[in-house]
């Protein structure tokens, strides 16, 4: 799936020989590598304490904020969810009722 949506990707070669590009190709134009796909995988997170485990959970948190970035800035990015990835990454919040309404107002006018 990651190598069918994902927008940094180019390998409709990869799916040549498959059915849906020969049988379905208008389908495939629309929807092939429009996509941002964020892959994450937690095998590596382990640990004995709870504490540890989170920690290691905001590594790999951080390593795909690093990796995506370019989210931030990429025309092809809806605008509300790319504020919203900002907001992730630098850790503002929307808990209060003040910083609820900034989110939101956000993504409606987004």
């Amino acid at each position: 799936m990651e190598s069918f949506f994902d927008i940094q990707r180019d390998g409709s070669n990869v799916f040549d020989e498959f059915s849906i590009v020969k049988n379905h190709p208008d389908f495939c134009r629309k929807w092939m590598h429009q996509y941002p796909v964020i892959f994450i995988t937690l095998k590596e997170v382990d640990g004995t304490t709870f504490e540890a485990v989170y920690a290691m959970l905001q590594g790999v948190i951080a390593e795909l904020f690093i990796k995506y970035s370019f989210l931030e800035t990429d025309s092809r990015v809806n605008p509300a969810d790319a504020a919203t990835f900002h907001r992730l990454k630098f850790k503002e919040k929307c808990e209060t009722k003040e910083e609820k309404n900034k989110c939101f107002k956000e993504i409606k006018t987004s």
